[in-house]
């Protein structure tokens, strides 16, 4: 009967030697895992921030972009009022040298 206890003791003694090297083993791996996952945190944290500053980027570049379609459209504008303006000159103009060849 002692030597079934001590085999069973030295099994259980294998057992636990085991479980001791899993554990050992998984804790490692939880080691690394807790890494990985603060390495990914500060990841998002830096791609969060690069977002932020993308859209604020984005905004800006709307606003100019909208400045300069405003400026656009007023030169646009100033351009059909010349050219308005010199059409009604050259019409005078015209008027004027066929009034002068009536004469």
């Amino acid at each position: 009967m002692t030597e079934q206890i001590s085999r069973i003791v030295l099994q259980l003694q294998g057992k636990f030697h085991d479980l001791h090297q899993q554990l050992v083993a998984e804790r490692a791996k939880n080691g690394i895992l807790e890494s990985e996952l603060t390495q990914a945190k500060v990841l998002i944290s830096a791609n969060q921030a690069e977002i932020s500053n993308l859209e604020q980027a984005k905004l800006q570049l709307e606003v100019e972009l909208n400045r300069l379609n405003n400026e656009l459209k007023s030169q646009q504008i100033a351009v059909v009022v010349n050219k308005d303006a010199e059409i009604d000159a050259l019409v005078r103009e015209i008027d004027h040298c066929i009034s002068q060849l009536k004469q």
